[in-house]
């Protein structure tokens, strides 16, 4: 659980400076890459990790019963949206329209939909120290399960896991909408884009089927908006009721 700490905090910390990047709106392609493709290659790591450590029996988070959750969670990232990206990262444009048709502002939203996406990572980072600390005490249950035993150390403390829960809760719902708004403006681009190379008459239906399958980089911001509808509600009321048993065992 350390390693894997570790891992998600480099992607933190990628995902992070990718989004001050962001704030740059004449960044050269060379320059979006390097700060985007970092983020990617952080999380294709970590999410490996974590993966290898299910199949050998770890379970790296805290509030994870089973790898099966972990993998449910991390299959989309790794293995859809991630290769999905490689025509941008490798400017294969013979694969992907964005590599030659797109600039700065660009740039800066498909910085900020995968930024955004990846900032999550502290979360999991604070899981997995949490781990740590109370498989270190012999604690082996989920955190969640609120077993008799008391916690013992920072990771594993009301304050630390107030903050974590917070923070969960945020990126459920802010950062989630931020990165969708982004993603939103990535359709607005390639609908124009589209639209003017069309033929005149080209129906509103054919730019949108355009708009969505045109583009790998498309296919992916797509997948990761379906992603977050079908999951993130149901995840922020979950930690929501995390939030009110945490209160309720406030003597704990």
């Amino acid at each position: 659980p350390i390693v894997a700490g570790v891992f998600h905090l480099m992607v933190f910390l990628t995902s992070f400076i990718s989004l001050v990047a962001s704030l740059n709106d004449s960044l050269d392609y060379s320059e979006f890459v390097h700060y985007g493709a970092r983020v990617d290659m952080a999380v294709a790591f970590a999410y490996s990790f974590d993966l290898i450590c299910c199949y050998v029996g770890v379970v790296p988070f805290s509030r994870c019963k089973s790898g099966r959750e972990i993998f449910s969670h991390h299959f989309p990232k790794l293995f859809l949206c991630i290769p999905l990206l490689f025509p941008v990262w490798f400017r294969l444009t013979s694969f992907e329209p964005f590599a030659t048709v797109a600039s700065g502002p660009q740039f800066q939203l498909v910085l900020r939909v995968n930024g955004l996406g990846a900032i999550s990572s502290l979360n999991e980072v604070i899981m997995c120290f949490q781990r740590a600390e109370l498989s270190r005490a012999g604690i082996y249950t989920a955190l969640n399960t609120k077993p008799k035993e008391k916690y013992i150390g920072i990771w594993s403390s009301r304050q630390v896991e107030l903050f974590e829960l917070l923070y969960k809760f945020a990126f459920f719902v802010f950062s989630a909408l931020l990165s969708f708004h982004s993603s939103i403006g990535l359709d607005i681009f390639f609908y124009n884009h589209h639209r003017e190379a069309a033929m005149e008459g080209a129906s509103t239906l054919r730019l949108l089927f355009q708009t969505f399958s045109g583009s790998p980089l498309q296919i992916a911001t797509l997948l990761w908006r379906i992603f977050m509808v079908t999951n993130y509600p149901f995840m922020a009321k979950r930690t929501v009721m995390k939030m009110k048993s945490f209160v309720a065992n406030k003597g704990d």
